[in-house]
């Protein structure tokens, strides 16, 4: 295998756990609002600080990271409606 296909398949496992983990955190909010326990904006605030502190510590872009968990947040508020 030349190293160009060795990373793109290296990027497709990557890929694959990030859908994956996308799953099991509708599939976790699905659970939460069929109890009533939908997340109320307080918690989605909590979440989106976590997240931006996670972002500091891997030295990820703080704005990129936000933007992806407010829609990992809309896609979990779309599978609870």
């Amino acid at each position: 295998m030349s190293p160009l296909h060795d990373s793109q398949l290296a990027l497709m496992e990557i890929d694959e756990k990030i859908l994956r983990l996308l799953h099991d955190r509708v599939h976790q909010c699905m659970a939460l609002s069929g109890g009533g326990d939908a997340l109320a904006a307080e918690e989605e605030a909590e979440i989106l600080a976590y997240w931006l502190e996670g972002a500091v510590g891997l030295e990820l872009d703080e704005a990129a990271v936000e933007k992806i968990c407010k829609l990992v947040l809309l896609l979990c508020k779309q599978t609870e409606e």
